[in-house]
């Protein structure tokens, strides 16, 4: 569709990890649901589960799972689409995971990466606004035991990856290895052919991956890069990363955007029973030095660099994606997201921070600021 000369573009927006849990989750963006609302369509990462029936996966260390009316949270936020693979997913069993399906339908919120067996799971989602059509793909590599979909099985779409671990001092015992990874190939050779199935149904093809290293900054397991980058040879137009609760880098490869982690956007942490965790919570805490703030506890556990968060705003045609850029925002004592102005000193801080991991990691997008926004190209 054009208007004169100029092609019609499409606003889509992502955020990280969502995870609704309160008395009243309809508020739960009302300090951003006006900056949200200026987009044509709008996608998050669904950390947990709606159900009023309990249970636990024999895998789950930390299971999740909120009152159904939580799905008021994405309705009012004004999401399209919830990206729905993750290790939380089977927390409590296949019941529960299909209690969401159902109720996220009811809402008429869509859903991609999960489903009654592994066709469902793989199979895109395909929205179309002016014109523009989108297909999202959604994978996981963060798997607890049974937690993958198979032909018969419900669960989610996998990514599963291997690992390797090498000594660096041959003569020490007990010293730091190296660690490799690699992601199992029919795993991946499924996300390229999901991928170059859905290039050719839409002008743009998502791809939301739930991988990488959780609670550590900067750093990416050796498999993200590579699989990024096969992402992108195959068809994809935006890679956008969750799981790792943090901001991570930002990559340009063959002019398409990597967004190595999202962090949390707006998420009612289990920590929040602190200092009553469990075992299991306890363990996540002292193995990444987690600093739980008791003036934050009961609202948003978690330190300085975890309340840093943005928004990616990608502007699309039906050629691609003509403009990429982020809009940072913060994290509030309360857990809700909150987008910066430029005049703040928290703006500025979190692209500094931005430049820096990106550095760590040894990617190469560089970005200028322009107003309220934050443009990688």
């Amino acid at each position: 569709m054009q208007h004169g000369n100029r092609a019609e573009t499409v606003a889509l927006c992502a955020v990280g990890d969502v995870m609704p849990n309160r008395q009243e989750p309809e508020r739960f963006f009302d300090l951003c649901k006006q900056v949200l609302a200026t987009f044509d369509m709008r996608f998050c990462q669904l950390e947990t589960n709606f159900s009023e029936r309990s249970g636990r996966a024999s895998g789950s260390r930390v299971p999740t799972r909120a009152h159904p009316r939580n799905v008021q949270a994405l309705t009012a936020g004004g999401f399209d689409l919830v990206t729905y693979a993750s290790n939380h997913t089977m927390d409590c069993g296949p019941d529960v995971m299909a209690d969401t399906i159902a109720l996220l339908r009811e809402h008429g919120v869509l859903f991609v990466g999960a489903g009654e067996n592994i066709a469902e799971a793989r199979r895109p989602v395909i929205l179309e606004r002016k014109g523009v059509k989108i297909a999202f793909l959604n994978y996981c590599s963060i798997l607890p035991a049974w937690s993958w979909a198979e032909e018969s099985r419900p669960g989610i779409a996998p990514l599963r990856v291997r690992t390797h671990y090498e000594m660096i001092e041959s003569d020490q015992p007990g010293c730091p290895p190296r660690i490799f990874t690699y992601p199992h190939e029919n795993d991946l050779n499924a996300l390229l052919e999901d991928i170059r199935a859905a290039k050719s149904a839409a002008d743009v093809v998502v791809v939301a991956l739930h991988w990488g290293l959780h609670y550590v900054r900067a750093k990416l397991a050796t498999y993200q890069q590579s699989v990024a980058h096969a992402a992108i040879d195959a068809g994809a137009d935006l890679i956008v990363g969750t799981h790792a609760h943090i901001l991570k880098g930002i990559e340009v490869y063959k002019g398409k955007a990597i967004f190595y982690s999202l962090g949390n956007f707006a998420l009612d942490s289990n920590f929040r029973a602190w200092p009553n965790l469990t075992p299991g919570q306890k363990e996540l805490v002292e193995t990444y030095d987690i600093v739980i703030d008791p003036e934050w506890a009961k609202g948003y556990p978690y330190p300085g660099d975890f309340r840093k968060t943005m928004a990616v705003k990608c502007l699309v045609s039906r050629q691609g994606i003509e403009r990429v850029s982020f809009l940072p925002a913060a994290i509030t004592i309360d857990a809700r997201p909150r987008f910066l102005s430029r005049t703040e000193d928290a703006f500025g801080e979190l692209v500094q921070y931005m430049k820096d991991v990106t550095a760590e990691a040894g990617l190469n997008a560089v970005c200028r600021v322009e107003g309220d926004e934050v443009v990688v190209f």
